[in-house]
């Protein structure tokens, strides 16, 4: 009689871990979707109420230029702007469906505004140590709303809320390229990048370090497309930014010292425009410090999942009395451990005759050969 052949348990496969950014593509992390929904609802109430204003002067300007016929448009731009010609393409295929009134054409600042928060919280997510990434983006998020600098311009019709956007959004491509240094990471980052410089020229801030870095660090055909495209956009504005900046109108940035520039910048992000001394320190504070706090924070430790002791005993190799005894003692018995085995004997040449010999051996068997061992000693 065929003995009965017990096949051993095959352990799950583990699941495969997602990478970073999936779960929130994918939906399935429901309390950051929830977290991120409401900070975006906070910035749109922060954004919305100053949409119905009249527009001031350099508003004017943009509402001006957007109402005008294409060429005629193209022609404004070099004569009464100073930035680059991007925001005004897009402004002007804006009010085309829109309209060109203070809140259709302030809508789309409100837009790119919103979109930058989502970005902001996303860059957080991808930067933030393992363990830390919910954490990091719900406050990136909630320090892109609250700000009075990002809440100002997400309400006027300029090309600064399009610019914090574009340099948000190449950040991200360019984290992600670095971590993964492909050609698809590269072109949309070249893409990005490109835009950005075509919306202001201050771009060049964030993306020239960027491009710099790429090409210390990366010598590969893949990295061509990140770095090629911004370069050759600046090369191509190049030509215009030197006709504005002959027309003199930005000259008064000039008289402003550097660092001052610099320390207003955090302090209007932060707590607005003029402040008082006494909330403005706190709110930078807070709102700096709080930022690098998450950023330096330790991850967490995960905690080991208990397991059931009979869930363990069920995971240990099955096996018989007589295999678990040669597995222990190898060297007591050689012959009968190679007759069980059926590696001694003809009649068990093949290996199917190996597995019938060891499913057929009983424990009394076993208990015969400890004997044996016993007698031995």
């Amino acid at each position: 009689m065929a003995a009965r052949v017990t096949q051993p348990a095959v352990a799950a496969r583990p699941a495969r871990r997602l990478p970073r950014g999936a779960r929130l593509r994918c939906g399935g992390d429901r309390t950051l979707v929830l977290a991120l929904a409401g900070t975006t609802a906070l910035a749109f109430v922060l954004r919305v109420r100053a949409l119905g204003e009249s527009f001031w002067y350099d508003e004017a300007y943009s509402a001006y230029i957007a109402a005008q016929p294409a060429l005629r448009a193209l022609e404004l731009i070099p004569t009464t702007e100073s930035t680059p010609p991007l925001y005004y393409a897009l402004a002007w295929l804006w009010t085309r469906v829109f309209g060109a009134g203070e809140v259709a054409l302030r809508s789309l600042s409100l837009a790119t505004g919103l979109a930058t928060v989502l970005v902001l919280s996303l860059l957080g997510r991808e930067l933030a140590p393992a363990g830390r990434e919910r954490t990091a983006a719900v406050a990136c998020a909630l320090v892109a709303a609250s700000s009075p600098l990002l809440a100002w311009y997400a309400g006027e019709a300029r090309a600064y809320a399009l610019l914090a956007l574009l340099c948000a959004l190449a950040a991200l491509f360019f984290v992600r390229f670095l971590r993964e240094p492909n050609g698809r990471w590269a072109w949309r980052y070249g893409a990005t990048a490109t835009a950005a410089l075509a919306t202001h020229y201050f771009a060049l801030f964030v993306v020239a370090p960027q491009i710099a870095l790429l090409l210390v660090r990366y010598r590969k055909r893949s990295a061509l497309p990140a770095a090629a495209l911004p370069v050759a956009g600046a090369l191509a504005l190049a030509p215009l930014a030197v006709a504005q900046l002959d027309s003199r109108r930005s000259d008064w940035i000039g008289t402003l010292p550097l660092a001052g520039r610099t320390w207003h910048a955090a302090v209007h992000f932060a707590a607005g425009f003029r402040p008082p001394s006494l909330v403005a320190w706190p709110l930078v504070a807070l709102c700096w410090g709080g930022v690098a706090l998450v950023a330096i924070r330790p991850p967490a430790r995960k905690r080991r999942p208990r397991t059931d002791p009979r869930a363990a005993r069920a995971r240990r190799p099955c096996g018989s009395a007589p295999s678990r005894f040669l597995r222990a003692r190898p060297r007591a018995h050689p012959q009968p451990a190679r007759r069980l085995a059926g590696l001694g004997s003809s009649r068990h040449g093949s290996s199917g005759g190996s597995r019938g010999a060891l499913a057929a051996l009983s424990r009394r068997g076993a208990r015969r050969l400890v004997r044996g061992e016993r007698a031995a000693r």
